[in-house]
């Protein structure tokens, strides 16, 4: 189903994964899992939390600055060495 309704969108896209996260690994709890276990209360994966929220911060900053400022940005290309936990998706 995701494949469906992503092929039917119009304009700019991007879909990436982000290998070691897991739904809350894309929220506030990521930052707190480092220092706190938080694997009883919500679903997070291996990945470091403050390594996920910098990853997340570059790729929407990027993200937002080519759909808002019209800046270009290497990273919204191709798969970068810095971040090999990104994996972009056709």
């Amino acid at each position: 189903e995701w494949a469906t309704f992503y092929e039917r969108l119009h304009g700019p896209r991007l879909h990436l994964i982000l290998h070691g996260t897991e739904h809350a690994d894309l929220t506030d709890v990521t930052a707190f899992k480092t220092t706190i276990d938080l694997s009883t209360i919500f679903n997070t994966g291996p990945i470091n939390g403050l390594r996920a929220l910098t990853i997340q911060r570059d790729y929407l900053t990027a993200w937002f600055d080519r759909a808002l400022r019209g800046r270009d940005n290497r990273l919204l290309h191709a798969e970068p060495a810095k971040y090999p936990e990104v994996d972009f998706q056709p």
